[in-house]
């Protein structure tokens, strides 16, 4: 169950502003316009391009058109409505808003005001009453019209209709264009234009003004702004002056009135009053406790100005705000003068059921709690500012902000002209004075990866200094170095690098210097030089997993969502054609469980760096097309990631060092474990830890010991060091073959026992090895031994590593040739010995696989493709023909390999198939493409990065837990996956392509079965595999074969050979593994004969 925090309880305690403060003057009122609409959409038709006729119905507001069913069926949503296309020179739809309603008279003077608080998405026409008021562009920006002039006062109310013609066009045109606002809230999820949806996303009400009034700027959006001198934590409890300014428009000057309520009580603390006041005013007023907000600690207070006389005020305007202070000293973020450490997160908006973001609190509230109870208490929004809603449920609920300009990327930004520079600008400032009273906000951000340059960098800098001068801005999100020094960057979000993972404590993976570059005795690491300015990562990790398909695709049909998961079926429908749709769930099963590896992996590394202040975990919600998140699209949890992320996404946690991937029977395990710091304070002297070292689950040892050093807020400390030896679970020689509990699951583990408050706050962390059963020098059990391949072409010596004391060389053959030669003579064939090939090179791949075939002839239809006829002593037909082709042929007497042997080799000829094909068994280490006739890629131990690529495809590995495959590894991969342990076979591995297309004619209809497989992403969706069986030789399948005997082919990818010596093997997990695979040769080897019928399990 999620530890609650004081923001939780302040939540459950917070009453309605209306409770705790005076209601509304009622001399000025509002009438909501919210709700249903007549609408009518109407979308141009082109003759290269058809749109649709007018659409008519009603709509709601606040609300996309597409989300309600407005548009036409496109490839990836249900409904999209085409908002404008320069290149095609067509103008985009443009739907009429209609809605009729009484409101009541405005008395005193005071002037009737039509009001959309931001959300036109893109640009609108208002009329009211058959009068045009107004025109606006720009959705975060706010529009007003004081339309007084057209409304007919009545005492008893009047009619008003107001209708809006909106549309989504950015205005662009070969000289560039006039809104360049574009982020990820715009994504065009079709792909035909350049905006994704259209409509009017924001709250439209009427408002009665009086004639003197609090005047919150266009829309009235601008709130009393509440400032406050720099505070620290040992403010807390003390007397704080705050300063609260607003201004007063109209006629006559009035008295003022300040009011400051603490909300979780709804307690008066502190007022303050003026007289004659008119035009810009500020009032300070003294609460004499402060009570400061923080992610943990959520205390908010509201702010209530009120103008004329107290018993009937003219207007009044609340704001609520936090008391807090987020600054900079030297490389450190610092909030309320302690640093924090930003457990951050990426939102890319990606909203399903709405399109555009929601109007509701509580939408928002749902996604920050759960991102709360996973420890995070920051997140960076990709180009794009959430309405009002959003950060007022992160105020309650303690999650700091950093709301990105919609500037997403080089290509929009150069596309702006004039207007939209100004455009801009007028958003920036806009938004800036209408957030600047939410103490979540942490920083004001500009561009994506982009540094738009000084001077335009300081046009922003200057707006944001004049509205809110104390807090943070950054000119760029992931284009800067900590080496930057600009008055307009506070602090440098920076990309490390994306393809590698660094290091699983000391132990080097790709990159072992990823986020940090010098380390000392204690494993503080730092950056050299160090940075002049603090250093988050910049959109961390993307890791990629693969989706649960059927759930999924269902969750879209069931929802009732226009966008398709056009991404989703492509891959259901291979599968499906494959037969492989009903291991689905078990790939996704298997690639979330790397997905935590990985970002385990890459979280602990960071916080090793004490200079590093934060990340963002790209991304807490699945992207459109990708599957990098730790819930899905619709915000459900994936059930593989989410319980286990806590342990180590947290202000503070636990990190190791010193614990290798694999152990030997009776090593010493030492480990030291670590804490990094930034929650409340020091560590006390008094902090008691808990460790434990466990076997499958079974402690071997556990201690409860004295923490002898205090580590200081924001630092990073030893706490501990776990030492034991571990168990004899005997060697390769004692453990039987078939015996599968051989290597066992270390896991260590540490936790804090006291004071409360840190056992409360530090959540307990657990890292896994595995320990195997020692390699021993030792012959081949008797009745087989191991012929090694050799030369090696691919590196090695093969000898040095059989994992046997008696592996001889294999004698080598003298290499076969293929000749081509025109025009010969081809004997009459039988029937279905025409092959269809695609060229003369695999006709005579398919001779070669044939151990009667001598002659074999390409008749060639085309350039590229024809018949393959294959000559064979089954055919007696002597009867010839002449026809055009090539000869492959090769002589019947050469050498051949010795039947009957495991041989071991890294690549795979026509004699080895030859040697398999007459009973023998013939182990694959294939660590190079072409090795063998099948089609190989290499691959990655870590996830593919973002939606992956053809070269970057790696979601996971699937290890199948059938009788067969758990004899061969003997315990290994407890979990159905390939964990830390397996890092080193798998970095750089070759995985097979064992898709229909791929495969060897004579296997397609008897495929290899797979006992281990690599997990692509769903874009490419390939049945590859890290190791596979293959039987060949004798049976119903092998049409072609002469052989008395079963023979097979192991074959494997993994990087599991490694040069031993009678001393030993340096890897424990390749010399099991070696040693499990040849003794599973030779088990197939002694069951080989054809009376005996084996058989694994079925392919797969």
């Amino acid at each position: 169950m999620p530890r609650m925090t004081l923001c939780d309880l302040l939540l459950l305690l917070v009453p309605t502003i209306s409770e705790s403060l005076s209601p509304v003057s009622p001399t000025r009122w509002s009438v909501s316009l919210d709700g249903e609409w007549t609408f009518d959409l109407h979308e141009p038709s082109y003759p290269s391009d058809p749109g649709f006729s007018n659409m008519s119905g009603t709509i709601k507001v606040p609300g996309s058109w597409e989300a309600q069913g407005f548009g036409n069926e496109t490839t990836q949503m249900r409904w999209q409505v085409l908002t404008g296309d320069r290149v095609k020179g067509r103008k985009g739809a443009v739907g009429t808003y209609s809605k009729s309603v009484s409101i009541p008279a405005c008395s005193n003077g005071g002037s009737y005001v039509l009001m959309v608080d931001q959300g036109i998405h893109r640009h609108a026409i208002f009329e009211v009453n058959g009068v045009m008021m107004g025109e606006h562009r720009g959705y975060l920006t706010p529009f007003e019209a004081d339309i007084s002039s057209v409304v007919k006062r009545s005492g008893s109310g009047t009619a008003v209709e107001v209708k809006i013609a909106l549309d989504g066009d950015r205005l662009c045109d070969n000289q560039g264009c006039s809104d360049a606002l574009m982020g990820s809230q715009d994504d065009d999820t079709d792909g035909t234009n350049l905006g994704g949806w259209a409509g009017l996303n924001g709250h439209v009400s009427i408002e009665c003004r009086p004639t003197t009034f609090i005047d919150g700027g266009v829309g009235n959006i601008v709130p009393p702004h509440v400032t406050h001198p720099p505070v620290t934590f040992a403010s807390e409890g003390q007397p704080l002056e705050v300063s609260v300014a607003f201004s007063i428009g109209g006629g006559t000057p009035t008295n003022a009135r300040v009011r400051i309520v603490e909300n979780s009580s709804g307690n008066l603390v502190a007022t303050a009053d003026a007289s004659q006041v008119l035009g810009n005013a500020t009032l300070n007023v003294t609460i004499p406790s402060v009570k400061l907000w923080s992610p943990e600690r959520c205390w908010l207070y509201s702010a209530e100005v009120s103008i004329g006389p107290q018993d009937a005020p003219l207007d009044l305007a609340v704001t609520r705000f936090g008391v807090r202070t987020i600054t900079v000293a030297d490389t450190r973020l610092m909030l309320n003068g302690r640093r924090v450490f930003l457990v951050g997160y990426g939102d890319d908006a990606i909203y399903p059921a709405t399109v555009s973001p929601p109007r509701e609190k509580d939408a928002y509230a749902k996604r920050l709690n759960i991102a709360r109870a996973l420890g995070f208490n920051f997140v960076r929004h990709h180009s794009h500012v959430l309405p009002p809603e959003y950060f007022e449920a992160a105020d309650e609920l303690g999650v700091m902000i950093s709301p990105e300009l919609a500037c997403v990327y080089h290509a929009y930004f150069n596309e702006a002209n004039a207007a939209a520079m100004g455009l801009y600008h007028k958003s920036w400032a806009s938004y800036i004075a209408a957030l600047r009273n939410h103490p979540s906000i942490f920083d004001w951000p500009l561009c994506n990866e982009m540094y738009m340059g000084a001077p335009k960098a300081e046009v922003f800098y200057g707006i944001k200094e004049r509205l809110d001068p104390t807090r943070l801005m950054i000119d760029q999100d992931g284009d800067c170095k900590g080496s930057d020094n600009r008055t307009t960057n506070s602090f440098c979000s920076h990309q490390f690098d994306i393809t590698k993972l660094g290091a699983w404590g000391s132990i080097p993976l790709n990159a072992p210097n990823k986020y940090h570059d010098v380390c000392d005795a204690t494993h503080r690491c730092k950056f050299s030089p160090s940075p002049i300015v603090p250093v988050i990562s910049h959109e961390t990790g993307n890791y990629n997993t693969y989706p649960r398909l059927k759930s999924l695709i269902d969750k879209f049909a069931s929802s009732g969502t226009t966008i398709k998961p056009y991404w989703l079926q492509g891959a259901f429908d291979k599968l499906q054609g494959s037969g492989l749709l009903a291991e689905s769930e078990a790939w996704a099963t298997a690639s979330e469980q790397l997905y935590v590896l990985c970002w385990k992996i890459d979280v602990e590394d960071q916080r090793r760096n004490i200079e590093m202040s934060g990340y963002e975990w790209w991304l807490l919600q699945d992207y459109w097309t990708g599957n990098n998140g730790i819930v899905d699209t619709f915000f459900d949890p994936k059930p593989g990631v989410l319980p286990y992320i806590a342990q180590f996404n947290a202000p503070s946690i636990f990190i190791q060092d010193g614990l290798k991937f694999s152990y030997a029977s009776k090593e010493n395990l030492i480990v030291d474990i670590s804490l990094s710091n930034f929650g409340s304070g020091d560590l006390p002297k008094n902090a008691q830890l808990k460790w434990s070292v466990q076997i499958d689950g079974e402690i071997i040892k556990e201690s409860t010991v004295p923490v002898n050093r205090s580590v200081c807020q924001g630092d990073l400390g030893i706490v501990a060091t776990v030492s034991t030896p571990l168990p004899d679970i005997g060697t390769t020689v004692s453990i039987p073959f078939g015996f599968t509990n051989g290597p066992k699951r270390i896991t260590v583990s540490a936790e804090f026992t006291a004071p409360s408050s840190v056992a409360a706050t530090v959540p307990r962390n657990s890292w896994n090895a595995t320990l195997f059963p020692s390699w021993v020098d030792s012959p081949t059990p008797a009745g087989w031994t191991v012929s090694v391949v050799a030369p090696n072409p691919h590196g090695g010596n093969l000898l040095k590593g059989c994992g046997f004391n008696n592996c001889q060389t294999a004698p080598s053959p003298v290499p076969d040739q293929c000749e081509f030669v025109d025009n010969i003579d081809l004997p009459f064939e039988k029937s279905g010995a025409d092959i269809p090939v695609e060229g003369p090179d695999e006709c005579c791949m398919m001779c070669k696989l044939d151990t009667a075939c001598t002659v074999a002839v390409f008749e060639n239809a085309s350039s590229t493709g024809g018949v393959c006829h294959i000559q064979t002593t089954l055919m007696t037909n002597s009867h010839r023909i002449r026809k055009p082709g090539w000869m492959a042929a090769f002589a019947p007497d050469k050498p051949k390999l010795s039947p009957r042997s495991v041989y071991l080799t890294t690549y795979i000829d026509d004699k080895l198939m030859e040697a398999a094909q007459a009973g023998s068994v013939v182990l694959l280490l294939q660590n190079a493409s072409g090795a063998s006739l099948l089609k190989t890629v290499s691959t990655r131990y870590k996830q593919a990065w973002w939606l992956g690529s053809d070269t970057d495809n790696n979601a996971g590995t699937l290890v199948y837990k059938d009788a067969v495959t758990r004899t061969i590894l003997g315990g290994m991969a407890q979990d159905g996956y390939a964990d830390q342990t397996w890092f080193r076979m798998i970095e750089g591995a070759q995985t097979f392509l064992l898709d229909r297309e791929f495969l060897p004619l004579d296997w397609v209809h008897s495929p290899p079965t797979v006992l281990m497989r690599a997990i692509d992403i769903v874009g490419l969706s390939r049945s590859k595999a890290l190791l596979f069986h293959q039987a060949v030789g004798k049976g119903p399948q092998k049409r072609c074969s002469s052989s008395p005997f079963m023979g097979h082919i192991i074959a494997t990818g993994l990087n599991c050979f490694q040069e031993c010596s009678s001393a030993g093997c340096e890897f424990p997990e390749k010399a099991w593994l070696m040693d499990r695979l040849l003794r599973y040769g030779g088990s197939l080897l002694d069951a080989s004969t054809a009376a005996d019928g084996h058989e694994d399990v079925a392919p797969r």
